[in-house]
Protein backbone atom coordinates (compact mmCIF):
# COMPACT_ATOMS: atom_id res chain seq x y z
CA UNK A 1 0.00 0.00 0.00
CA UNK A 2 1.62 3.69 -1.08
CA UNK A 3 -0.28 7.04 0.03
CA UNK A 4 0.76 9.88 -2.92
CA UNK A 5 0.51 13.09 -1.52
CA UNK A 6 -2.56 15.50 -4.01
CA UNK A 7 -4.72 14.07 -6.00
CA UNK A 8 -2.31 12.47 -9.24
CA UNK A 9 -3.75 11.16 -12.37
CA UNK A 10 -2.12 7.45 -12.35
CA UNK A 11 -2.00 5.22 -15.01
CA UNK A 12 -0.68 1.38 -14.99
CA UNK A 13 1.97 -0.33 -17.29
CA UNK A 14 4.67 -2.92 -17.26
CA UNK A 15 8.39 -2.17 -16.27
CA UNK A 16 10.52 -0.96 -19.25
CA UNK A 17 14.23 -1.09 -19.26
CA UNK A 18 15.52 2.09 -18.34
CA UNK A 19 12.84 3.11 -16.37
CA UNK A 20 14.27 5.11 -13.01
CA UNK A 21 12.87 7.06 -10.32
CA UNK A 22 14.01 8.25 -7.01
CA UNK A 23 12.02 6.54 -3.81
CA UNK A 24 10.63 8.41 -0.70
CA UNK A 25 13.72 9.10 0.76
CA UNK A 26 16.67 8.17 -0.92
CA UNK A 27 19.41 10.50 -1.79
CA UNK A 28 18.60 10.54 -5.67
CA UNK A 29 17.35 8.76 -8.69
CA UNK A 30 17.97 4.86 -9.33
CA UNK A 31 17.12 2.49 -11.77
CA UNK A 32 14.12 0.31 -11.02
CA UNK A 33 16.09 -2.90 -12.61
CA UNK A 34 18.71 -1.98 -9.68
CA UNK A 35 16.28 -1.56 -6.90
CA UNK A 36 14.82 -4.77 -7.79
CA UNK A 37 18.03 -6.32 -6.95
CA UNK A 38 18.51 -4.57 -4.06
CA UNK A 39 15.54 -5.75 -2.71
CA UNK A 40 15.87 -9.56 -4.23
CA UNK A 41 12.85 -9.12 -6.17
CA UNK A 42 12.91 -12.43 -8.39
CA UNK A 43 12.97 -11.76 -11.96
CA UNK A 44 10.04 -13.26 -12.93
CA UNK A 45 8.00 -11.47 -10.64
CA UNK A 46 9.44 -7.71 -11.64
CA UNK A 47 7.66 -8.16 -15.20
CA UNK A 48 4.55 -8.89 -13.44
CA UNK A 49 4.26 -5.47 -11.38
CA UNK A 50 2.66 -2.96 -11.89
CA UNK A 51 4.40 0.51 -12.67
CA UNK A 52 1.82 3.27 -11.36
CA UNK A 53 2.92 6.48 -13.49
CA UNK A 54 1.83 10.13 -14.26
CA UNK A 55 2.22 12.80 -16.45
CA UNK A 56 5.59 13.02 -15.18
CA UNK A 57 7.29 9.40 -14.41
CA UNK A 58 7.18 6.42 -11.95
CA UNK A 59 5.25 6.99 -8.93
CA UNK A 60 4.98 3.73 -7.46
CA UNK A 61 5.87 0.46 -7.41
CA UNK A 62 4.07 -2.69 -5.09
CA UNK A 63 7.76 -3.37 -2.32
CA UNK A 64 9.07 -0.17 -3.29
CA UNK A 65 8.14 3.30 -1.76
CA UNK A 66 6.64 5.46 -3.41
CA UNK A 67 8.18 8.17 -5.83
CA UNK A 68 9.45 11.27 -3.13
CA UNK A 69 7.82 14.00 -4.78
CA UNK A 70 4.49 12.38 -3.90
CA UNK A 71 5.69 12.68 -0.26
CA UNK A 72 3.16 13.92 2.07
CA UNK A 73 4.09 17.09 3.92
CA UNK A 74 1.08 17.84 6.20
CA UNK A 75 -1.70 15.90 8.04
CA UNK A 76 -4.72 16.54 6.91
CA UNK A 77 -4.22 16.96 3.15
CA UNK A 78 -5.52 15.40 -0.17
CA UNK A 79 -4.20 12.21 -0.80
CA UNK A 80 -4.58 9.34 -3.16
CA UNK A 81 -4.43 5.62 -1.58
CA UNK A 82 -3.05 2.81 -3.86
CA UNK A 83 -3.07 -0.86 -3.18
CA UNK A 84 -2.15 -4.17 -4.56
CA UNK A 85 -2.96 -7.57 -4.02
CA UNK A 86 -0.57 -10.20 -6.16
CA UNK A 87 -3.22 -13.10 -7.49
CA UNK A 88 -3.02 -16.10 -6.20
CA UNK A 89 -0.70 -18.71 -8.22
CA UNK A 90 -3.13 -21.56 -7.65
Amino acid sequence: MAFLAGEPKISVRKWKFGDAFRPLGAPGTKSLGDIFCDKKIPRQLRHALPVCVDGIGIAWVPGIPPAERFRILRAGGKALRLTYKRASLR
